[in-house]
């Protein structure tokens, strides 16, 4: 593994965070006029636009991150992201769009995705510090030996 597949996964990244951004706000880049709030892509924009801004976003950051790091810490960090990720993606695809909740505690889409972003990004950086340690651990033992 190298860098340059982490730099394929940040600019992929980048790209979801524009097409989420184009998604959410259409009318901005003339997908849409803005009286046709209901007939053109509207309803895709909180159900679909937001979240994908949203969790790209933080792959963008954790990407960014990553780049910085020593390769080994590559494929540990792939493992925590065949854990995670399946399960963000549940949560937030049967997430419902808008909901009314008691005293407005509710998870919506929105919030849904932002929490579960910050999770990701927190996860990420604990498991990029873990493994930090322990190759310093490792150089230093090997250093005493």
């Amino acid at each position: 593994m190298n860098k340059n597949f982490i730099k394929i996964l940040l600019g992929l990244s980048l790209c979801g965070c524009v097409a989420g951004y184009i998604l959410w706000f259409p009318e901005k880049f003339g997908v849409c006029a803005p009286q046709d709030r209901f007939s053109c892509i509207y309803p895709l924009s909180e159900r679909i636009g937001q979240p994908l801004l949203i969790l790209m976003s933080g792959l963008s950051i954790v990407s960014f991150i990553l780049l910085f790091l020593p390769i080994v810490i590559y494929p540990v960090w792939k493992k925590f992201v065949f854990i995670i990720s399946p399960l963000v993606l549940l949560w937030v695809i049967f997430t419902p769009v808008q909901c009314s909740g008691l005293l407005g505690a509710c998870f919506d889409k929105k919030l849904t995705s932002l929490v579960s972003t910050v999770i990701f990004i927190i996860g990420s950086l604990t498991v990029f510090i873990i493994k930090y340690i322990s190759i310093i651990r490792e150089k230093r033992r090997d250093m005493d030996v």
